[in-house]
């Protein structure tokens, strides 16, 4: 999850900073493919995103849609090249609700998450939709007792992080 909030904001950070924007800039800049695909569309107010922006791979398939408000993303949905969805996140004050999922539309993780980084309770399932873990972060790392469970739902063991 990490991994994936990361490249979100390194992909933003990469567009907004690909090119000058001036302090006082208000409007849309959409970005082209040298195929003539359109890669991004981005609202800017005042020189920060702000508004709706959407992300498409080459073929023209919406990859990421999400808002943006003063600069702060707020919403994130990002897509599989098939258009089923891969992850979602929405935000308030940067803290929210963090979703991700297998191609096949089955919840993989859902958790909270704070600033980019892994907070409170999470869980995590195998594609076929059944619990295999779940237990609570604290600023990105693993804290307290964390269940790890078999197949069949039952529990195969408890493991203990300590608050660092």
């Amino acid at each position: 999850m990490k991994r994936l909030i990361m490249l979100i904001f390194f992909s933003f950070i990469t567009y907004s900073f690909g090119y000058q924007i001036e302090e006082n800039f208000t409007g849309q800049i959409v970005k082209k493919y040298e195929n003539g695909q359109v890669q991004s569309i981005e609202s800017f107010r005042n020189g920060k995103l702000d508004g709706e922006f959407k992300e498409f791979y080459k073929d023209g398939t919406l990859a990421q849609i999400g808002t943006f408000k003063n600069g702060d993303l707020e919403s994130i949905k990002a897509f599989y090249e098939n258009g089923s969805l891969k992850f979602e996140e929405i935000l308030k004050d940067r803290k929210g609700k963090y979703r991700e999922y297998y191609p096949n539309g089955q919840l993989e993780e859902e958790g909270e998450a704070f600033q980019g980084e892994e907070a409170g309770l999470w869980k995590y399932y195998n594609e076929e939709g059944k619990l295999l873990s779940e237990g609570r972060y604290k600023e990105g790392k693993k804290i307290g007792k964390w269940k790890l469970y078999n197949l069949d739902g039952s529990l195969l063991k408890i493991e203990n992080y300590k608050e660092k």
